[in-house]
């Protein structure tokens, strides 16, 4: 794509401290809430909370959940 090449040569003009003042500006342009995946991560959490309130699930310790992968 014509612009992804124009993009490419501007960024390599800049000088290193240029580019990061580019990458941190990129990365808090991707790091911005998103109110619906917040809304799925709310509901989510009240589904798991009602399932251990309910017994359905038990908790592990984090030695039983690390004990499981180290075989």
């Amino acid at each position: 794509m014509k612009i992804k090449k124009e993009i490419k040569q501007k960024i390599d003009d800049l000088t290193d401290n240029e580019k990061m003042v580019v990458l941190n500006y990129i990365l808090e342009e991707l790091d911005k809430p998103d109110p619906e995946i917040d809304k799925a991560w709310a509901k989510e959490a009240v589904r798991r909370q009602k399932e251990m309130r309910s017994g359905k699930v038990k908790a592990l310790s984090m030695d039983e959940v690390f004990g499981r992968y180290k075989k």
